[in-house]
């Protein structure tokens, strides 16, 4: 496990603060899933092994000194090089909040779905399936969410060339006159 400061830059002349170590009960029940982290205060970044992201998780719902219990966003994100996802865990109590990130190769990207750790994932997915074409193995309900079954590629990679569809009129890549 490695621990990054990437958002913090030195001021000349100012010593640079002792980055925060990862809370002993998490770094002891998250192991090696954890590829790298920060602290800040109440924040705490993960990168995450993909495999390990629904056990993370779940040890995160689970924990006894301040469980995170709201998932309030997941998002699916294109790095150019590859995928990724972010999810971001609340307390319900408290200013404590967690940002999970995993990153995906672009060739076949899959995850494990969190569905059974967090219900409210289910839709979440599923945008982030039909966006970015992210797979998410054991989600129970992996019909189309937002665009219609025919629909080819996926909108937000940054790759993604706009189709000619019958969907989309008036075409938006022409500008009115």
């Amino acid at each position: 496990m490695r621990e990054s400061n990437a958002d913090e830059k030195p001021v000349e002349g100012e010593e640079t603060p002792a980055p925060e170590p990862l809370p002993e009960d998490l770094a002891a029940a998250l192991g090696d899933s954890v590829l790298e982290f920060s602290v800040s205060g109440a924040r705490i970044s993960l990168t995450v092994k993909p495999e390990a992201v629904a056990d993370v998780c779940r040890i995160l719902r689970d924990r006894e000194a301040g469980p995170y219990l709201h998932l309030a966003s997941l998002l699916g994100v294109d790095y150019g090089d590859d995928l990724g996802v972010v999810y971001h865990l609340y307390e319900l109590r408290g200013p404590a909040r967690v940002a999970i990130h995993v990153r995906l190769p672009r060739a076949k990207p899959s995850l494990p779905s969190i569905v059974g750790v967090f219900p409210a994932a289910d839709w979440k997915e599923r945008e982030a399936t039909e966006m970015f074409g992210i797979a998410f193995d054991g989600h129970p309900d992996p019909r189309n969410l937002l665009l219609p079954e025919d629909w080819e590629g996926h909108p937000l990679r940054k790759d993604y060339v706009y189709p000619d569809h019958p969907f989309l009129a008036p075409d938006p890549r022409h500008e009115l006159a």
